[in-house]
């Protein structure tokens, strides 16, 4: 997953914001992994 290796920043961002486009949302952990919540079911 591009969110929890080791790429720059600006992939990282990318990734975010293509996620949260879909729906879904990305939460850091306290260990600085990251954790996806899909959206609800239709």
């Amino acid at each position: 997953m591009v969110l929890n290796n080791q790429v720059d920043e600006r992939t990282q961002k990318r990734a975010i914001r293509e996620i949260e486009a879909l729906g879904g949302k990305v939460i850091t952990t306290p260990e600085g992994t990251h954790k996806i919540l899909f959206p609800p079911k239709d």
